[in-house]
């Protein structure tokens, strides 16, 4: 393999090949547009080899720390970048606009909302016990992307807000599947959205006044269940 020559540019070039030397426009992340001429080596193997996979994990994971931390407006491309710590054209080289950045969060948070319903549904403790035990938990990865679509949402962003209520919808289906009727579903819900708010909650209300009583808290769940079928 012979790199012979690459040099930075502003736009695309005429790519090609000729006697085996390769003239084709690469983005770099550290770079951002060069012109690579290689000889005996493809582009996109040597452009593989400079481009770790991580990276794209990297930028989309300081796009949710922008936006978890200091909302849309802050999470710019220029900001992402920089937090990221590659260029501009290396950020551009993945995601090529805020549009993409975006949909690349709703695409995660379908990942990880698919094995939160699978531990849901599967749990040895129930749906209703799992739901409420985990509404405890923050700073977790879910969490952080929850947060980044509530943050997407409340700017304008349809999608965002498309998945949450589906995240929302799914979650009351596998509970009301579980204790057998919607108030009751319901009532979980809402209990569950009350203990997310209050461990996020800034302060040490909460811990004096709850903390170590969710254990008495899930003891009820099996009441609840009752109920719920009672009403069918």
């Amino acid at each position: 393999m012979n790199i012979i020559l690459f040099f930075s540019v502003l736009g695309p070039v005429v790519s090609g090949t000729i006697d085996n030397y390769t003239v084709q426009t690469v983005q770099l992340q550290s770079l951002g547009m060069v012109v690579l001429i290689t000889h005996g080596l493809s582009i996109p193997e040597w452009s593989s080899m400079a481009r770790p996979p991580a990276a794209r994990t990297k930028v989309l994971d300081a796009y949710i720390s922008l936006l978890c931390e200091e909302g849309e407006r802050a999470a710019t491309m220029e900001a992402t970048a920089a937090k990221a710590g590659v260029s501009k054209g290396g950020l551009l080289y993945h995601f090529a606009s805020k549009e993409a950045l975006a949909e690349a969060v709703v695409a995660l948070s379908e990942e990880l909302i698919l094995l939160d319903l699978q531990d849901m549904n599967t749990a040895e403790e129930g749906a209703a016990s799992y739901f409420i035990r985990t509404s405890a938990q923050v700073d977790t990865e879910l969490d952080r992307l929850l947060l980044a679509l509530q943050r997407l949402a409340q700017s304008g962003v349809e999608s965002a807000n498309t998945q949450l209520e589906s995240i929302s919808s799914r979650w009351l289906e596998a509970l009301m599947e579980e204790v057998g009727d919607k108030d009751i579903a319901h009532l979980i819900m809402l209990i569950s959205e009350g203990l997310y708010a209050f461990t996020g909650t800034p302060g040490t209300w909460y811990q004096r006044n709850f903390e170590g009583n969710l254990s008495h808290l899930l003891e009820l769940v099996p009441q609840l269940k009752k109920l719920g079928h009672r009403n069918q």
